[in-house]
Order: structure tokens, then C-alpha cells, then sequence
């Protein structure tokens, strides 16, 4: 997260971060399907959660010509904006009194050559809002949560450049923590009508912009259920439910053993679904794997993997078994009511993580619906000048932003690696090259580091430029 510049706001995400095809996001978080953490199995079955709010409603809303409109202004959170006219979120703008819907069908909607975007008529809205941050939320991670926009959003907390994204159709996730703080809270949505992702996305369709999804805050423990991934399906004796769970769970501090993950299933009328378990993942490795019984049980429980430096030298002997706080499980269902048009079964397959004390984890039950059918800080450097290290669930984001102006396509090189990990090995790096050319300022780069290995205070990483070669 970055103060805005007081010029024009948008340059926190470098100058031309709307209109360039080598950024698609900045400070968005990796897509994920949970949508919502629970209390308890009872507030799950009611998808009923005291840790997500709606902020949608009336906005204040102010129309510009282009994004070089935007001000400080805009995005101060002291700016009186009580005149300002209202707009309704979600919306769209053109069908509230602002502009003029657009329809094309082969042709793009503007005169630019590929892969350029206007910047004089380009429509610009600034959305502002704001709302109170509980007490009880402060000890929790607070996840800002944008269902969609059109084109490409810019998001301001309290002052502070967030984040921004393009896919206009793509839920992004924002974690505004450090932005936020108890009492009344300050939100900018800045949406530029056209970015370089319209020429990916034009089809025979009205073109119509703003913040076109609902908008939420989410409230998850420091330890929390990512992802959840679940495949269902049918044996081909028709008559058997196959099962494969994968849940992801996220510490946002250094990991804990003793956590784990179980999961329940639930026919449509409340009643537990005996699940005959058939394999699952196993960290560590056992030096002498071990015979399993298939067992018909209530649910299917699995210990959050945790890479143990106790054992490290086992366990980096089986690396590629590694794929972090991952819990996954087979599983077969007896006598299966399939689905079918005629008759639609559906199952719900509740999930929860579980602490050490084998508690479930306040806000941390997700729930899913099965049918068995017939898948920031950021660390940005102006070449070799490390900032700052954002630390994601294994992976660390790296903004490269490069000085100066080019006039040509430049490659350069880089790699980068963890030089203070246990005893100075270093586990895990990456190398690649970088692209910039002439209208791109920055590259984001995503590398897969040992979660438990970089959350620790006192850590440091380099990463290293190459010589750069242009064509």
C-alpha cells in the first residue's frame, strides 16, 4: 500500500497502469471460491455471517472526461463531498444520467490502433463512501471485496492506493488491514470507462461502465479457510458418489501446528452422508507409508501440513510433494442420489478449520454446494532498490518499476532468492525474465516461497537485475 501521489492519484499505481497490458493488478490477492466465513454449522446451513458487510447503496459520484481529470481531491478522505450528486452502487453510470450507452458489434468502441486506449475521452467516475469498522473486527485480517467493474478500478482507503484491477467480471479481493482502522472509514473507487483489457473483452454487447457488482467487506481470522475446491462426481456403476476435497488454509503469521480441516456431507434435508474415505495427502511424507482402511465415517479430518524444520532434510528430499497448507482428500458416497434434470439432488459439504485445541476456528466454516454429476505491501524497486516484502500464502508479489523513458522493447533478466532462510540455505527462488516497453512502467512478478520460511520478522531477500537487452 502506497500514499497517493498529490499530482493525480493514479500514479501510485505508476503513470499509465489503466491502459497497459503488463499490468493487470496491483495488491489484488489470488482468486478464491470462499465467499464467506461462519460462526457455527447452524450460521453456514443459513448462509447467515456476522463477518461480511454490503456496501452497496447511494455513493457519491463525480463524472470526469479522463483518468488525467483525477485529483487529490478525489481521493482525500477530508474532501467535503456532501454536494456531490448521488449514484447508486451497484449501477452503471450511463443508465443513471451519465454518458450514453454504447453498443458495437464488430467494431471496437473507440478509433485507436491495437493496443492503445483514449486519453482525452476516456470517462472517468470517482465513487466515495463510507463506513464504520467494529472493534471486534481489529484483531481479524478486513478484506475489501469489489464483485465487478467496467473497465478497470482504482481503490483508495483512507487515502491509501490499495490496489487496482482490471476484469471487469472478475471479483477482486483487496486486504485493506493496514488501511483501516475502528470508527468511520473513507472509500474511493476510481473506474475508468476504457483500459487496454477492453480490447480482450469486446464482443457484441452494450458497453456500459461503473461499479457494475455488489461491494463487501469481510472480516476472516488471522487463520482462515483460503480456498475450497471441490470435485464431484459418479462411479460408473451408477450408483456410487466419488468425492475429491481440497481445502487451503491461509496463516498470516507464522504457522502453528496442530491445526486441521474437516469436512461434513449433508443430504438436502440436514442429514449426515457416511463418506467412505480412499486417500489424502500426507506431510510429512512417512518414511514408511502406511495401509489405511477404507472406513465409513460422519466426516473426513486432515491435519493442516506445515513444513517442520525439526526435519527439514527429510522433508526437502520430497519437495515436490510440498504444495503448502493444503488438505486434500478422496472420498466415496454409498448409494448416491444423482442428479438430474428431472430431479436435481443437490448435497452441501461443510467445511471447518479447526485450532490445535480442536475447537472450530471463530469465523472460519465455509460451506459449499455439491451436485454428483453425469474444477502488500509491494516489494518494488527502481532497478536493484528493494523497498518493501509482500507476503501471500507462499507467494510474494514483486513490482518492478522501471525509471526513465524507453524507446524500444527491453528484456532483463532477474532471479531472486530467500538468503536468509534456515542455516543460509536457501530453499526456494526464481528466475525469469522481465519485458517492458515503451508505454509499460512496471512488471508484477509472482514467486512460490516456503510460506513458514518468510513470515518471521527479520528476514531479508534480494533480487538481482540482469543486463538489460532491447530490440
Amino acid at each position: 500500500m502506497k500514499e497517493a501521489t498529490p499530482r493525480n492519484p493514479l500514479n501510485a499505481f505508476g503513470p499509465t497502469s489503466w491502459s497497459s497490458p503488463g499490468v493487470l493488478s496491483i495488491g489484488r490477492m489470488r482468486s478464491r471460491t470462499v465467499r464467506a466465513s461462519f460462526d457455527s454449522a447452524a450460521d453456514a446451513r443459513r448462509n447467515r455471517s456476522s463477518w461480511v458487510r454490503s456496501l452497496d447503496g447511494s455513493w457519491r459520484f463525480a463524472f470526469l472526461a479522463s483518468p488525467s481529470a483525477v485529483t487529490a481531491h478525489h481521493t482525500d478522505p477530508n474532501t467535503v463531498d456532501d454536494l456531490w450528486p448521488m449514484i447508486t452502487v451497484p449501477g452503471t453510470w450511463q443508465t443513471q444520467g451519465y454518458g450514453a450507452p454504447h453498443y458495437t458489434n464488430v467494431l471496437y468502441p473507440f478509433p485507436q490502433e491495437p493496443m492503445q486506449v483514449p486519453v482525452v475521452d476516456n470517462a472517468t467516475g470517482v465513487y466515495r463512501t463510507t463506513f464504520d469498522l467494529d472493534p471486534n473486527w481489529t484483531a481479524r485480517r478486513t478484506i475489501l471485496r469489489l464483485g465487478g467493474a467496467d473497465s478497470v478500478h482504482h481503490i483508495f482507503v483512507n487515502g491509501i492506493a490499495v490496489g487496482m484491477g482490471k476484469d471487469t467480471r472478475v471479483t477482486s479481493d483487496y486486504d485493506v488491514t493496514e488501511a483501516v482502522h475502528v470508527g468511520r472509514n473513507q472509500l474511493t473507487v476510481v473506474v475508468v470507462q476504457w483500459s487496454d483489457a477492453t480490447w480482450l473483452e469486446d464482443q457484441d454487447q452494450w458497453w456500459l461502465s461503473g461499479i457494475t457488482r455488489s461491494v463487501q467487506l469481510l472480516s476472516v481470522p488471522v487463520v482462515h479457510l483460503e480456498q475450497l475446491e471441490v470435485d464431484a462426481g459418479l462411479a460408473a456403476d451408477l450408483v456410487t458418489g466419488t468425492l475429491t476435497v481440497t481445502a487451503f488454509v491461509r496463516f498470516t503469521a507464522v504457522p502453528e501446528f496442530g491445526w486441521s480441516v474437516e469436512a461434513v456431507l449433508e443430504s438436502s434435508e440436514g442429514r449426515v452422508v457416511p463418506i467412505i474415505g480412499t486417500g489424502g495427502d500426507e506431510w510429512p511424507p512417512a518414511r514408511h507409508p502406511r495401509v489405511t482402511k477404507r472406513e465409513k465415517a460422519r466426516a473426513l479430518k486432515m491435519t493442516v501440513p506445515i513444513f517442520d524444520r525439526r526435519s527439514w532434510l527429510h522433508q526437502v528430499g520430497h519437495m515436490d510433494d510440498y504444495a503448502g497448507h493444503r488438505c486434500r482428500w478422496t472420498a466415496t458416497v454409498d448409494r448416491v442420489d444423482p442428479w438430474s434434470s428431472e430431479k436435481p439432488t443437490r448435497y452441501t459439504l461443510l467445511v471447518t478449520l479447526c485450532s490445535p485445541t480442536g475447537e472450530a476456528s471463530l469465523g472460519a466454516i465455509a460451506t459449499t454446494v455439491v451436485t454428483i454429476l453425469d474444477d502488500e505491501s509491494t516489494l518494488e524497486f527502481s532497478p536493484a532498490n528493494v523497498t518493501s516484502v509482500l507476503e501471500s500464502a507462499g507467494f510474494i508479489n514483486l513490482t518492478v518499476s522501471r525509471v526513465g523513458t524507453i524507446d524500444t522493447l527491453v528484456t532483463v533478466p532477474f532471479v531472486f532468492g530467500n538468503v536468509s532462510a534456515v542455516n543460509g540455505v536457501d530453499y526456494l527462488g526464481t528466475n525469469g525474465t522481465l519485458t517492458f516497453d515503451p508505454n509499460v512502467a512496471s512488471q508484477v512478478v509472482t514467486v512460490g516461497i516456503l510460506n513458514d520460511l518468510i513470515v518471521e520478522s527479520n528476514k531479508t531477500f534480494t533480487i538481482t537485475l540482469g543486463t538489460p537487452t532491447g530490440e
